[in-house]
């Protein structure tokens, strides 16, 4: 088995992890720069990254989200989220295209019509849901990222995010994803089962 494929399919959560290590701020925006590679729909990236680091706030999530330890006892906890505005931005990421030379003035008007065309039959993925799916190949993303550093992290949906985004005076546009917190794992994980590939794929030939 080849070791990229050996590194995708090996990873598992982890739990516990060791309270006295620190991530430094600079390898964090490291991890989330190279995680921004993830793709999303018509590369216009919905999604938004707060950084819990403080230990006080750390255990209020913690309590906000069932008093799961991982959040309290990691370096730091991403809290992932979708703004449902970013789709509106078309104009501004093609510009930025055209300015560093990847697409011409003619290729982005093209493109910008396309994707309001669309957004015009489609108008529920111009909201949550696209917002929320693009987000998602981020956040699977960002934890391939976080492994090869020599994290480990496990992705949390348990919480009140309604608390936590007052908590954090979110705008109410983002949309909560998870909670992903990351540090210096104590333990490899646990094993878990999948379903056998029959159980949710077919094939039409």
């Amino acid at each position: 088995m080849s070791g990229i494929k050996q590194f995708l399919i090996s990873r598992k959560s982890i739990r516990n992890f060791d309270k006295q290590f620190t991530i430094t701020n600079e390898e964090i925006n490291t991890i989330l720069t190279e995680a921004s590679s993830a793709p999303s729909s018509n590369n216009l990236q919905p999604w938004k990254v707060i950084t819990v680091k403080d230990k006080s706030l750390q255990k209020k999530l913690s309590t906000l989200a069932f008093d799961q330890s991982a959040i309290k006892e990691a370096s730091a906890v991403f809290i992932l989220y979708a703004d449902t505005t970013q789709y509106d931005h078309i104009e501004e990421i093609t510009k930025r295209m055209v300015d560093q030379h990847i697409i011409d003035e003619d290729m982005a008007t093209k493109q910008i019509k396309t994707v309001e065309a669309f957004f015009t039959l489609h108008p529920n993925d111009n909201q949550e849901f696209g917002a929320a799916l693009d987000s998602g190949l981020f956040a699977m993303h960002l934890m391939h990222i976080i492994r090869a550093h020599g994290y480990g992290t496990v992705p949390i949906r348990g919480a009140t995010f309604s608390k936590i985004s007052e908590l954090l005076d979110v705008p109410s546009h983002w949309i909560p994803i998870m909670l992903l917190p990351i540090g210096k794992a104590l333990d490899n994980g646990y094993d878990s089962i999948r379903y056998h590939v029959n159980e949710f794929s077919t094939i039409i030939e």
